[in-house]
């Protein structure tokens, strides 16, 4: 599919949302079944990614509490993987094995930093996550970044479910499998 980064939807610090409106561009292209959607986080929640438009040089690094992507099969029977990752330096998309050897970068991580994913089917996403977006409010009830411009991404039965799909926690309820490194690039 030929999209650039200015035809999508974006609002800084807003990753999750990103992907869900992303998302919404391929149902409505009939592509949600060749897409899944990456919680990136760990236990700590703090995650190092590099190639990130917020870090800094020279490998541009950005510890997050959790970062999402969009992974995109292609190419059927082949199964090549791109990644869409608003928030990178690299290309978009990027091929899956760029993203993982430059902006994953798992060698010879501590523990603490070792990244797990969460990852969900397009459609599924679409359909269950929720966002109030309080966990992006400070205490004095100031907001840490601006807020996009489109209401709160809700379900009928759900107003806020987000903290469970950032919870690297296999007892969580949200949707998916929790995948080590290994685990995701044995997938993709």
């Amino acid at each position: 599919m030929a999209m650039k980064i200015s035809d999508c939807v974006y609002t800084s610090c807003y990753c999750e949302e990103n992907v869900w409106k992303l998302c919404e561009k391929f149902q409505s292209l009939s592509k949600v079944d060749h897409i899944k959607v990456a919680f990136i986080s760990n236990q700590n929640r703090m995650v190092p990614l590099w190639q990130q438009s917020s870090g800094q040089p020279p490998d541009y690094m950005a510890v997050w509490d959790y970062h999402v992507i969009l992974l995109e099969t292609v190419n059927e029977p082949s199964r090549t993987t791109l990644v869409w990752d608003l928030d990178t330096k690299l290309s978009f998309p990027v091929a899956f094995t760029e993203y993982a050897s430059r902006a994953l970068r798992p060698r010879d991580l501590p523990v603490c930093y070792q990244q797990l994913f969460r990852v969900v089917g397009g459609a599924e996403y679409l359909q269950t996550f929720a966002s109030d977006r309080s966990h992006m409010m400070n205490a004095d009830g100031s907001w840490k970044s601006p807020l996009p411009t489109y209401a709160p991404i809700q379900t009928k039965d759900c107003k806020n479910n987000i903290q469970e799909f950032i919870s690297m926690d296999p007892a969580s309820n949200a949707p998916g499998n929790i995948l080590t490194f290994q685990q995701l690039t044995d997938q993709f």
